[in-house]
């Protein structure tokens, strides 16, 4: 007796483009999915744009982020130096769990808003 079995699903991750917005002076740009080496270039690049269009502070909401990881936190950081070299700051919100996780690992609680301990 032969037995078949059905090869298994694959779901690809969900890896969704940042978005931007604006509050009043403050650039928002917000991240949703999961992020990685594949998305690190288009969140820097979200983030130099929005920096550069608004000439203004950047918040960066990560409350629907399913995953990151150390490029993520690179990208990141590169964002924050960007906004501090031309006079602006860069904070995060509302941190997802997985996020909250990855931050406090780099520890990096200092860039949310409020703080985090």
């Amino acid at each position: 007796m032969t037995q078949t079995t059905a090869p298994a699903t694959v779901v690809p991750p969900i890896r969704l483009p940042p978005a931007a917005s604006h509050d009043a002076d403050t650039a928002v740009v917000s991240l949703c999915g999961e992020h990685d080496l594949t998305t690190a270039h288009s969140i820097s690049a979200s983030i130099a744009t929005a920096a550069a269009v608004a000439e203004t502070d950047l918040v960066l909401d990560l409350s629907e982020v399913q995953f990151m990881d150390s490029t993520t936190i690179v990208a990141i950081l590169r964002g924050k130096v960007l906004l501090e070299t031309r006079g602006g700051t860069m904070t995060v919100r509302n941190p997802s769990r997985p996020a909250r996780y990855v931050l406090d690992l780099c520890d990096l609680g200092y860039i949310v808003e409020p703080p985090f301990t």
